[in-house]
C-alpha cells in the first residue's frame, strides 16, 4: 500500500466458525476500527464493506480507505461483525512512501535535465571519427598504395618504346595475321557463315521478344520508373544540404571536444542548489537514501533517512501530524 494515497482498498476474509465456512451476505454486520502508526483506533470512513463475489470469492470483503487513513507508516484495521461465531483477522500493513507516479516524476525530471545541460553544452557527448581501431589516421597512411602505382605507371614508359612489352605483342600479332594468308580462307569462311546462321536465328528469337514489348504498358512503367528517380533525386538533394552544412562546420574540433567526455562530466552537472550545489551523483545518493536507506522517527515530528552506508543522516525532516514534511534539517549529497 502507498502511503498517503486516495483510493486505495483492503480486504478482509469473514469465516463462520460454528458452520466451518465462510460468512457471505453479511456487509451490512462487519465495522472496522483502524489505528495509523500505532495511534489511538477510530472507525474507518467506509462504515460498512461491499462483498467482492459470494460465489467466487465467498467470505471476502472490501474496505475503501481515505487517503488521511492512508498516511501512516504502520496501519492496523481490525474488523468485526456483530453475526455470531463470525471470525475476521487484524491487518497489518506497512506503506510505501514512494509511489509509480513519484518514480515516473523523477526519471522525467533527471532526463529533462540531462536533455538541458546536454544541449546548453553539445561537446558533452562525443564519438571520434579520427581513428580506424584506435590508430589515429593520417594523409600518409595509403602511401605505400600510391608507391606502387607510381612504379607501373613508370614500367609504361618503357613498354610504349620500340621494342618495349606492347611493341612485341604487336609484332605476334602482325605474324597471326600473316599466317592467314596461307590459311584454308574458303573453309574458314564456310564456318563463320555457320555460325552467322546461328546468330540469325537467335536475332530472330529476340527480335520476337522484341515484337512482345509492343503490346507491353511501356508508358506506364517508364512513369513509375521516372517517380521513383524523382523521390531518390529528392533524397539526393537533401543529402547534398547536409554535406554542404559540414563545410561551414568545425567537424575535427567539434569530435575532438566529444573525446574528452569523462563520468565525472555527467555525474558532476550542478542538477539543483539549496546553497550548495547539488550535482547529478548527489541527487541520486539523495533518491536513493529515501528509497532504499534505513530510516527513523516514523510517526514523531522529525523522519531521518540514512545513507546506503548507514555512516550518516543523509536527510532528516520535520513532518506534521500527517507525516507531511514542512522543513528540512539536513540534506547532505555529499
Amino acid at each position: 500500500m502507498y502511503r498517503n494515497v486516495a483510493g486505495q482498498i483492503v480486504a478482509v476474509y469473514a469465516w463462520n466458525t460454528a458452520a466451518g465456512a465462510p460468512q457471505t451476505g453479511d456487509s451490512a454486520n462487519i465495522t472496522a476500527q483502524i489505528s495509523l502508526d500505532a495511534g489511538a483506533c477510530a472507525a474507518t470512513a467506509d462504515t460498512n464493506p461491499s462483498q467482492l463475489d459470494a460465489v467466487d470469492a465467498p467470505g471476502v470483503y472490501l474496505f475503501g480507505l481515505s487517503q488521511a487513513e492512508t498516511d501512516a507508516a504502520f496501519i492496523v484495521i481490525q474488523a468485526v461483525s456483530s453475526t455470531a461465531n463470525v471470525h475476521i483477522d487484524p491487518l497489518f500493513i506497512y506503506t510505501d512512501l514512494v509511489t509509480p507516479a513519484t518514480l515516473a516524476t523523477l526519471a522525467a525530471s533527471i532526463v529533462n535535465e540531462w536533455e538541458t545541460q546536454s544541449q546548453a553544452d553539445p561537446t558533452g557527448f562525443h564519438v571520434n571519427v579520427m581513428e580506424v581501431n584506435g590508430t589515429p589516421q593520417t594523409a600518409n597512411d595509403n602511401g605505400a598504395d600510391i608507391n606502387a602505382i607510381l612504379t607501373d605507371t613508370n614500367e609504361l614508359q618503357t613498354d610504349l618504346t620500340n621494342g618495349g612489352r606492347l611493341d612485341l605483342l604487336i609484332d605476334d600479332i602482325l605474324a597471326d595475321t600473316n599466317e592467314l594468308q596461307a590459311d584454308d580462307t574458303p573453309a574458314a569462311l564456310a564456318a563463320i557463315d555457320g555460325k552467322i546462321d546461328t546468330i540469325d536465328g537467335i536475332v530472330d528469337t529476340i527480335l520476337v521478344d522484341t515484337n512482345e514489348l509492343q503490346t507491353d504498358d511501356i508508358p506506364g512503367s517508364l512513369a513509375t520508373i521516372e517517380g521513383k528517380i524523382d523521390t531518390i533525386d529528392g533524397i539526393v538533394d537533401d543529402i547534398l544540404l547536409d554535406t554542404d552544412e559540414l563545410q561551414t562546420d568545425d567537424v575535427p574540433g567539434l569530435i575532438a571536444a566529444l573525446n574528452n567526455i569523462s563520468v565525472s562530466d555527467i555525474t558532476g552537472v550542478e542538477v539543483d542548489n539549496d546553497g550548495t550545489a547539488i550535482s547529478l551523483a548527489g541527487a541520486l545518493k539523495l533518491c536513493l537514501s529515501v528509497l532504499t536507506g534505513k530510516s527513523s522517527g516514523g510517526g514523531t515530528a522529525t523522519i531521518v533517512f540514512r545513507d546506503i552506508a548507514d555512516s550518516k543522516n543523509r536527510i532528516s525532516a520535520t513532518v506534521d501530524i500527517n507525516g507531511n514534511r514542512t522543513a528540512i534539517g539536513t540534506r547532505d549529497a555529499s
